[in-house]
């Protein structure tokens, strides 16, 4: 009974029903929660706090920076010594010394003429050959390859070969920390490598008879040189590059700034005692908006040249030239108000432009660099007017007007901001294609810090703004089609209610945004 009571309600609240049934509920969607601050930009130090807790820029940056290895840069290196007696038959007692020679070699180092030099790293892989029918003793001495004053030895012992088949003997030693003299017999020369071969039959064995028909030798192989000094003449080298310079913290930026004093400089040094030619062909930046300005001064396109460096191995001073742009010689302001987040920079460098007129005496120390360094520091004092910023985040919902769907809805924006801009916020509404289906202003304004209060808690000036704006009907009716939002702020440096200021940006200031959407949500049963 209790069960068909239970079925007769039922059919009759279906056989009674006449219209769909509906009920209307709150949902919130969440578009942005997020936090700037100047803390994320600090990762390559382009953002420092000053001595006074405000912030400065330093775009500084190292656009060539060599030492002696890129410049003395030796190929493995090969030298051979061979003694045949001129006798058909030499007759050679037990422990007789029959070859005493010095050699002069001359090595191939390209363009490089060099004189002396200290290696901090390297190897020798020497090997003896002995076509003698007994145990030969070698030793190879390299008068120009000393440490602490004592001349390169080496000893060995080779067994008994035939003139088809020599026996042989090899070994590899670190020449780490040995220095080296190029200057052959003379002591005037460059590249000239002297070795000394001594060859003694075995003292406990026979005596031999050596014949013209034997070739005694040794080979000497360098390898993996590293230096650093060198002395000698090291060619017109041409170092040339174009430099990019990524800002990425102003892509997607737009409007005007304006920084108080800005100053540019392009800093060469030269740490080496050798001459050089530069020329600055190029300094350009583009921004967001592919806009390209180049950076106009007497320097540039024109070469220059720089004088090498002066002093010894124990205490040498650079020779620096700097560039310096400014408002007064360059086109600097609209260079910096283009708001380029892409700057090049195209150079060249030339070593000895006028050849070897220092007869072979450049000289280059452990710590001699070549550096080309772009320099741009200046307090984040600025003057913003109408700097725009923008962002796309993905939103993506559904709605049927015929069924359960969106009845209303608002924007509901609230912001922390510590920064002493204030800011105003279009959004647009944006299909699968990026293209626009609906565009808002927001009518209110996002305060700046400037007429807030100190946070008690962190000691920082902030003011709170709360801001809602109700979404058309026109929106709604297609809201299904959103796929993204487009949300750009413009910024101002308010003095006054008509007038934009330079105002200097605290340590720690930050902006935290927090965007939802309320909707109301109609749902349908029929």
């Amino acid at each position: 009974m209790k069960l068909f009571t239970v079925f007769l309600f039922v059919l009759m609240l279906v056989s009674c029903k006449k219209e769909a049934t509906s009920w209307d509920t709150d949902w919130v969607v969440p578009i942005v929660n997020d936090t700037l601050s100047l803390k994320n930009l600090q990762n390559d130090s382009t953002f420092f706090v000053n001595g006074n807790s405000f912030y400065e820029v330093d775009l500084t940056r190292t656009l060539l920076n060599i030492g002696i290895n890129e410049i003395v840069a030796i190929p493995d290196t090969f030298i051979e010594q061979k003694f045949s007696t001129i006798f058909a038959n030499f007759n050679v007692p037990p422990g007789f010394s029959f070859v005493n020679e010095v050699e002069e070699h001359t090595l191939n180092l390209n363009d490089i003429q060099l004189k002396k030099a200290h290696l901090t790293a390297g190897k020798i892989d020497l090997t003896v050959f002995n076509p003698l029918e007994t145990k030969t003793l070698f030793t190879i001495y390299l008068p120009g390859l000393t440490k602490n004053g004592i001349p390169f030895q080496q000893n060995f012992t080779a067994d008994a070969g035939t003139i088809s088949s020599p026996s042989t003997n090899n070994i590899s030693l670190s020449i780490n920390d040995y220095d080296i003299d190029l200057t052959g017999q003379s002591g005037n020369s460059f590249n000239k490598l002297l070795s000394q071969l001594v060859i003694k039959s075995d003292p406990n064995g026979p005596a031999v008879v050596i014949h013209n028909t034997q070739e005694f030798k040794f080979k000497a192989a360098f390898k993996s040189l590293v230096f650093d000094y060198a002395k000698g003449y090291f060619g017109t080298k041409l170092f040339t590059d174009t430099s990019v310079i990524n800002l990425d913290f102003i892509k997607n930026t737009s409007g005007s700034v304006d920084i108080p004093s800005p100053l540019v400089q392009l800093e060469i040094e030269n740490g080496m005692k050798i001459g050089a030619k530069v020329l600055i062909s190029k300094i350009e930046n583009t921004n967001n908006n592919l806009q390209t300005v180049a950076l106009n001064h007497p320097q540039i396109g024109s070469s220059f040249f720089i004088d090498g460096a002066v002093g010894n191995y124990q205490s040498f001073t650079p020779s620096i030239e700097t560039i310096t742009f400014n408002s007064s010689n360059s086109n600097l302001e609209n260079y910096i108000e283009n708001l380029g987040n892409k700057h090049t920079v195209s150079y060249s460098m030339q070593l000895n432009p006028w050849g070897n007129v220092s007869g072979g005496w450049n000289e280059i120390f452990p710590s001699s660099r070549l550096k080309v360094l772009f320099k741009a520091q200046m307090p984040l004092a600025v003057g913003l007017d109408g700097l725009t910023f923008s962002d796309t985040f993905n939103l993506n919902l559904s709605n049927d007007p015929k069924k359960s769907h969106i009845s209303s809805g608002k924007l509901v924006l609230d912001v922390s901001n510590a920064f002493p801009f204030k800011s105003d916020l279009t959004l647009r509404f944006l299909d699968q294609n990026y293209l626009p289906i609906q565009l808002i202003t927001v009518p209110s304004m996002i305060e700046s810090s400037l007429i807030g209060s100190i946070d008690p808690v962190d000691g920082i000036q902030k003011k709170q703004s709360h801001i809602e704006v109700a979404f058309p009907a026109s929106l709604l009716e297609h809201i299904e089609n959103v796929k993204y939002v487009y949300i750009s702020t413009k910024l101002d440096t308010p003095i006054n209610a008509t007038t934009n200021g330079q105002v200097s940006i605290p340590a720690g200031a930050f902006i935290a945004v927090k965007m939802k959407a309320l909707f109301q949500f109609k749902t349908v049963i029929e």
